[in-house]
C-alpha cells in the first residue's frame, strides 16, 4: 500500500487529512449498498408486477349462461336466484324464465326487482331467507339507508298481468293474487369472489350466510355514504375482480363496507 504524504503539514494533519478521506469513501460505500438495496427491491416489485399481469392475460373469463343477463346470485343450499334490474328486464323474467315449481320475491315497495328462485330440490327456510335478502337488497332500500325490509314470496300462478277493471299495469309491473308469504330480511350483502383455478375471479353477490359458503372472499356491504366507484376501487385492490362487475353488482344508491 502506498502512502502519499504533503510535506507541508506536519505528519499529524496528514494523519487527519486520510482519516477524513477514509471517513467520506465509507459513507460513499454505504450509500451505494443502500441504493442497490432499493435498486433491487423496485425491481423485485416491476417483476411481480409483471408476472402477475402476465397470469390475468392468461386467465380465462367465467363461463356464461343465459342467467347472466339479470342479477343472479345462488342460496346457500345452490338454488339459482335470478332478479330483474329494471323494468323490462322484470317483464322478461317473468313472462319468459318462470317455470311451475319457482317461487316469486317481490315488496311492497315501488321500484322493487321481481327475484326467480329456481330449486334444485327441496328449498329450505335458508333460502327462502337467502332469496330475500337478495331481493330487498336491490330495492329502494337500499338507497334509502333501510336496516331491513318486508319481502313476499308467491308461486308463479298467482303473478298476472291481468289488472283490475279500469287500471293499467306498466311495463314490469304485475298484480298479485292470493295469499302471500312475508319474511324480514336484513339490507346487508355480502359481495366476494368465486376463484376457479385458471379463470378470472367471478364477482358473486348474495346474503352473508350464502357468501360464506359459496366465496373463496367476501365482505359485508350496507347502506352508507361512499360512492359506489369508490366502494368497488376498494374490493378491486382486495379481490382482483373486474371492476365494472363489481360496480354493476353493487346495489343503487351509496354504499359502506360494514368492519
Amino acid at each position: 500500500m502506498r502512502i502519499t504524504l504533503d510535506l507541508e503539514q506536519t505528519l499529524e494533519e496528514n494523519a487527519q487529512n486520510y482519516f477524513e478521506s477514509a471517513k467520506k469513501a465509507r459513507k460513499k460505500q454505504q450509500g451505494a449498498k443502500e441504493a442497490l438495496k432499493v435498486t433491487e427491491q423496485l425491481l423485485t416489485q416491476e417483476q411481480q408486477r409483471t408476472a402477475q399481469a402476465k397470469m390475468r392475460a392468461e386467465l380465462k373469463k367465467p363461463e356464461t349462461h343465459w342467467y347472466h343477463k339479470y342479477r343472479w346470485s345462488k342460496t346457500r343450499n345452490g338454488h339459482l336466484l335470478i332478479a330483474g334490474q329494471n323494468a323490462a328486464a322484470n317483464e322478461t323474467l317473468i313472462k319468459h324464465h318462470t317455470q311451475a315449481q319457482d317461487l316469486v320475491f317481490h315488496t311492497d315497495m315501488a321500484g322493487s326487482p321481481f327475484t326467480i328462485l329456481k330449486p334444485e330440490g327441496e328449498v329450505t327456510q335458508e333460502d327462502l331467507h337467502d332469496a330475500a335478502v337478495f331481493t330487498a337488497c336491490y330495492s329502494k332500500a337500499w338507497s334509502k339507508g333501510l336496516a331491513s325490509l318486508e319481502v313476499f314470496y308467491v308461486k308463479p300462478e298467482q303473478v298476472t298481468k291481468q289488472a283490475q277493471a279500469g287500471e293499467y299495469l306498466a311495463k314490469g309491473s304485475f298484480m298479485i293474487r292470493g295469499d302471500t308469504t312475508y319474511i324480514n330480511a336484513p339490507v346487508e350483502l355480502g359481495i366476494g369472489v368465486i376463484k376457479r383455478e385458471g379463470v378470472v375471479p367471478e364477482v358473486f353477490v348474495a346474503s352473508k350466510e350464502s357468501c360464506e359458503k359459496n366465496a373463496q372472499e367476501h365482505v359485508i356491504i350496507i347502506p352508507g355514504d361512499i360512492k359506489t366507484s369508490d366502494v368497488a376501487k376498494t374490493l378491486k385492490k382486495r379481490f382482483g375482480a373486474d371492476l365494472d362487475a363489481l360496480v354493476k353488482a353493487i346495489p343503487a344508491g351509496k354504499t359502506k363496507i360494514r368492519i
